[in-house]
């Protein structure tokens, strides 16, 4: 993509290994447990006592799975939805 082509506020995705500071090994260090990041669920797993209560789910870019309760999962599309109604939101209203 050429820089012509980017907007100021427009979304794009970054492999991490690219970016020239801070280093690879300094960002890794700087996660925090707050990081979002999308994947795919491979299957479900029993626990406690109740039937489906944990995901497998693979995330691009780690490469063991991560196992999350259920109820902690947020569907790609609601969040989507719930993103876009909050820009409407937050946009400055236009005289009539």
């Amino acid at each position: 993509m050429q820089p012509s082509e980017l907007t100021s506020g427009q979304t794009v995705i970054v492999q991490l290994k690219d970016a020239v500071c801070p280093d690879l090994a300094d960002t890794l260090r700087g996660i925090g447990p707050e990081l979002r990041v999308t994947g795919n669920i491979v299957f479900f797993s029993d626990g406690c006592n109740r039937e489906n209560h944990f995901a497998i789910v693979e995330v691009a870019g780690i490469h063991t799975p991560l196992i999350v309760p259920v109820d902690r999962l947020e569907s790609v599309a609601r969040l989507t939805k719930e993103q876009s109604w909050q820009a409407r939101q937050d946009r400055p209203k236009e005289a009539c």
